[in-house]
């Protein structure tokens, strides 16, 4: 004959979240869940509530219990469910690592990508000052996001340089020869 089998996780042993997450810059990813798992990575309950506290590593990325990106660091994953959600925000390109921390439980580590919010600026170094009738060195024009880092054209962009209200400037381009033979 054939018997019924029911498997149940185990006791919680560890917290888990996420392998990785991608978010843009300036914006709140929230629903990120923070797990209770047993030894076998299950996902389990516990029958008392367990206070988890959030964290980065360094201050660039923003790690909140809660949805909004602003309550406070500490989630509680209430008595008999299994997560309990995190948010994550940042205004820094780059990868950041944050944890979770429960007591009696191993903590839990993952990664955050932060990608270029959309371009919202020209931003052009400038020479301090340049003698009369030499060329300046070249100016650089990277497009950047609210958030000052270098964030990628979404297509082809053309740049044109002028000099309002000054006679005797002129710009030349990097295969221009004129510049270097002045």
């Amino acid at each position: 004959g054939v018997l019924p089998l029911t498997v149940r996780a185990g006791v919680p042993a560890r917290l888990a979240l996420p392998p990785a997450l991608t978010l843009t810059a300036g914006t709140c990813l929230p629903s990120v869940k923070t797990t209770l798992v047993d030894a076998f990575d299950n996902p389990t309950t516990s029958t008392n509530a367990t206070s988890v506290t959030v964290s980065s590593v360094g201050s660039i990325l923003s790690v909140s219990g809660g949805n909004m990106c602003s309550a406070a660091p500490t989630v509680t994953i209430t008595a008999g469910q299994t997560n309990a959600d995190i948010s994550l925000r940042s205004t820094t390109v780059g990868t950041y690592m944050f944890s979770a921390r429960a007591p009696n439980l191993q903590d839990a580590n993952a990664n955050a990508r932060v990608l270029p919010a959309p371009p919202a600026m020209l931003a052009v170094n400038l020479p301090a000052a340049v003698a009369a009738g030499s060329c300046s060195g070249v100016l650089t024009a990277e497009l950047q996001d609210n958030y000052n880092n270098l964030s990628p054209a979404p297509g082809t962009l053309t740049v044109a340089f002028s000099a309002a209200g000054t006679a005797g400037i002129t710009f030349h381009g990097e295969a221009d020869a004129a510049c270097a033979s002045a």
